[in-house]
């Protein structure tokens, strides 16, 4: 595919990731997954530049010090209404690069700043380590409660690249997904495309589904993504439907 880059719309439609009767509702809002597939046609026209790199310090963290870095789950997003909270990932060891997460509604789009103050450090020291600036996050979680009304368990995982992961009720966390894979196997080396910006939709208090877009980027690729993840309407395993339009620039 040399000189080609190529803009990719993915919509993926997670149902029956979370065992608990329902039906989703989604409010009207101004931004949506039209915007995120402009934004990716907009790059795909542009020279690639790589995500932010976390500084070189925290890509050597080790991973006993990184997980010693826990999210204060009184600072969740949406923690104080409706069945959906967001839980925030650090950056560092694994986790080189950094994404942006926004949070948008009918109000429009806000981003989600990141502070330390979001985190406790533990006995890892490396409070003090975080840059002054902007640092960004690694990835996020999505909880809910899946046994009792008082315990919010992790139902979805983005964190690192494109790598992705669903779990339903009486369900372990298996193999990891990933948006897009290329070149696998190959001699030439696995391009790995990234995640590098997510907007969650804000969901209303007795919304049954959370929707989540994403923007990848890679030197050959672009991707616009759409998520849903929604209540089972019936026990069982996940169903995942996918449909895919491409479209190619030179």
């Amino acid at each position: 595919m040399g000189g080609i880059r190529c803009a990719v719309a993915l919509l993926l439609l997670c149902t029956t990731l979370v065992d608990v009767a329902g039906r989703a509702t989604a409010a009207e809002t101004p931004f949506g997954f039209p915007d995120v597939l402009e934004k990716a046609r907009t790059l795909a026209r542009q020279a690639f530049t790589p995500p932010p790199s976390v500084p070189e310090f925290w890509q050597r963290v080790g991973y006993d010090q990184h997980r010693d870095i826990v999210f204060d789950r009184g600072q969740a997003l949406w923690r104080d209404a409706g069945n959906f909270r967001v839980e925030l990932i650090h950056p560092g060891n694994v986790y080189k690069h950094t994404v942006a997460i926004n949070i948008y509604d009918r109000a429009g789009v806000s981003p989600v700043p990141f502070s330390p103050s979001l985190f406790s450090y533990g006995p890892s020291g490396l409070r003090d380590k975080v840059p002054h600036k902007d640092f960004g996050f690694a990835g996020f979680r999505i909880t809910h409660p899946l046994y009792r009304s008082s315990e919010w368990n992790h139902v979805l995982v983005f964190a690192g690249a494109s790598y992705f992961r669903p779990v339903a009720k009486n369900q372990v966390f298996g193999l990891t997904a990933r948006g897009l894979a290329i070149d696998t196997g190959l001699p030439s080396g696995e391009e790995f495309p990234s995640f590098t910006e997510f907007w969650l939709e804000r969901p209303t208090r007795d919304a049954t589904s959370v929707t989540m877009l994403a923007l990848l980027h890679s030197p050959r690729v672009t991707g616009a993504y759409q998520f849903v993840l929604r209540r089972a309407l019936a026990a069982g395993g996940a169903r995942l439907r996918r449909s895919a339009d491409s479209q190619r620039q030179r």
